[in-house]
């Protein structure tokens, strides 16, 4: 991974705006235009940045019912279930963690209702043991692992 301080410099900028015109970042950098266009090619090729997009607020779409729902599951049907949880739907991540839940998944939902909808689908999946479910009940950070990126590439620059 050759990156120098010019590609830390430009993963800075789109972190903290994605929508950042090349221009913008050309001129804030004082390198070309074309330059920043064969930079971020270049950290996509390599899969250092991943795409760019949009923060949704769930909580506004009508979606404020959050649950972080850990999964016990054999070690050998581990990598069976992982699929079926992430297709169900409610269900925006899924983590491979240590200890004796080796999944977590985080789940919206609209209202309790369909929280209990989503915890009996999982719990429904052949091979899930068991379930401990965590519910949010209140949000303290707001879009952390983007403020954690930001400073990741600060002190790297």
């Amino acid at each position: 991974m050759l990156l120098d301080s010019t590609d830390m410099r430009i993963l800075y900028i789109l972190v903290r705006d994605a929508r950042t015109p090349f221009r913008q970042i050309a001129k804030e950098l004082g390198i070309g235009e074309s330059t920043v266009y064969v930079r971020i090619r270049k950290l996509l090729d390599m899969g250092i940045l991943k795409g760019f997009t949009a923060i949704v607020d769930l909580d506004k779409l009508g979606y404020g019912v959050m649950a972080f729902i850990e999964v016990k599951v054999k070690p050998q049907v581990l990598g069976g279930i992982t699929g079926r949880i992430t297709g169900v739907k409610g269900v925006v991540e899924v983590y491979e963690v240590s200890g004796e839940y080796p999944l977590i998944a985080k789940v919206v939902a609209s209202n309790n209702a369909e929280l209990s909808r989503i915890i009996d689908d999982i719990g429904r999946i052949e091979g899930v043991d068991s379930l401990n479910v965590r519910y949010v009940l209140r949000k303290i950070s707001y879009e952390a692992s983007s403020l954690e990126v930001q400073r990741i590439i600060k002190e790297l620059v």
